[in-house]
Formats: structure tokens, sequence, C-alpha cells
């Protein structure tokens, strides 16, 4: 780069040629200009070293802050879903018991029909008895009450079976029950994890863009001294806007409430768990 033209060389330029005083101005125009864009350039430089570390700082914590709030939402969202199952099985548990007492209560209340041996055998009896043969009859009368023990211990019996089949098979309409409340716990799981892992696909995304958008404001800001159609663009508004992503992402941070779209916001829809 060449030197300032001093006093003494722009008054023998006036006295010798004029062609030279012009030539001399031009010079130290030229020079300011470049002494202009080399200090704009070492700021431009310090400024956009200063975003970028600003943007990978705060890009670290964003992510880490990310991975903290989806494990902790699993984890809550894993206690919820655990706990609505578990009151799911309680509510179960007393259902079959309400169920198991109000059917043995039915059965057992039901009357046990005579066999038609008994019968035969207290009409047996009677007619014996008005015959006055007292012995034989009495036998019979032995005998049918022998029957009528042996009948009710066997009703009873039909009717515990009774009472324990109904009871079976309504816990396992019950276990059907649970067994699907805990697929749907297992699948809101999945799709709770899913869901986490899409907003950390989508902050890394919107971070990369964002860091893309930046990388290329800078480009253009370094070069536009030597390309005066791209100086308008790279330090207009919208170019400064982008520049500073970092200054932006760092504010971001600290106010907490960085927006994250999510990836059909990007590119392009728990379950409930049902008794």
């Amino acid at each position: 780069m060449q030197k300032l033209a001093d006093r003494d060389e722009i008054a023998l330029a006036v006295t010798s040629d004029a062609y030279s005083v012009s030539g001399l101005i031009e010079q130290d125009r030229q020079y300011n200009i470049a002494c202009r864009n080399l200090r704009r350039l070492d700021q431009l430089e310090k400024d956009q070293e200063y975003e970028w570390k600003a943007f990978n700082d705060s890009k670290k914590q964003w992510l880490r802050r990310a991975r903290l709030k989806t494990a902790m939402s699993d984890i809550v969202q894993t206690e919820h879903l655990h706990r609505k199952y578990n009151d799911i099985c309680s509510a179960h548990k007393e259902e079959l018991e309400s169920y198991r007492l109000a059917t043995r209560k039915d059965v057992l209340r039901q009357p046990v029909a005579m066999s038609s041996l008994s019968v035969a055998v207290r009409t047996l009896g009677d007619r014996l008895m008005r015959a006055n043969l007292t012995g034989s009859a009495l036998d019979m009368q032995n005998m049918y009450d022998t029957l009528q023990q042996e009948e009710r211990e066997e009703a009873v019996n039909r009717k515990h079976e009774t009472i324990e089949r109904k009871v079976a098979k309504k816990k396992h309409l019950l276990d059907e029950k649970e067994a699907s409340a805990y697929r749907k716990v297992l699948l809101a799981e999945r799709l709770g994890k899913r869901r986490g892992e899409e907003n950390m696909q989508a902050l890394a995304a919107n971070l990369e863009h964002k860091e893309d958008q930046m990388a290329s404001a800078h480009f253009r800001q370094r070069i536009a001294p030597y390309f005066p159609l791209v100086k308008g663009r790279a330090f207009g508004r919208v170019q400064k806007h982008v520049a500073s992503r970092g200054t932006q992402l760092k504010t971001s941070l600290n106010k907490g409430h960085f927006h994250v779209p999510s990836l059909c916001g990007l590119y392009g829809g728990l379950l409930e768990v049902e008794q």
C-alpha cells in the first residue's frame, strides 16, 4: 500500500504538473478507504468471533437443557402412566371381590331341590308308618335323612363350584382388561419417548439452520468490501439480524423461551389409558 503524500510532494506536484495533484488526491482517498476497510474488517472479525462463541456456548446449553427436560418429562410421564395403571388394577381387585360376594350370596340362597330317590324313600316311609310297620318306617326315615345329608353336601359343593367358575370367568375378563391397559401404557411410553426424540431432532435442526444462516451472512459481510453489489445486502437489516444469531440465542437462553418448532413445522400429528 502506498504511503500518504506529504505537503512538499503536493506543492512540488502543483508547480510541476496539475495532473499529479489529482493523482495524489485520489491516491490519498484510496488509502483512507483501504484503512477504513481494514478497521471495519478487523472489527467485523471480532464481532463474528463473538457471535460464534456466543452461539456455540448457547447451543451446548440449549441441547443440555433440552435433554434434561426430555428425561424429566419421560420420568413424569412414566410415573403418571404406571400410577394410572395401578389405579386400574386396584379398581379391578375391588370389583372382583364385590362380584365374588354378590355371586356367593346369590348362589347360596338358591333352594336345594330334592332328588327323586329322596322323594320315593320319604313316600315309602310314610306308607309304612300308616301301615303300623314302625320298624321299617324308621329304617326308611334313617335312609331318607342320610340321603338328605348327602344331597345337601353335594348341592353345597356344586354351588361352590358354580361360584368359583363365575368368579374365575370374571377374573379372566378383568385380567384381559389389565393386559390391554398395560399394553397401552407401554405404547404411550414409546410414543412419549418418540415425541421427545422428535423434539430433540427439531431443536438440533433449528440450531443447525440458524448456524448455516449466520455462516452465510458472515461470509457475505467479509466479501462485501470487495464486491460493491454485495455490500447493500450484506449489511441490510435482515442480514444484520441473521448475522447476530449468537447474541439472539444467548438472550433467548437467559430468558428461557427459545422457540423450537416441530419436525412437522420444519418439513411439512399420550395415549389415555382407559379402563
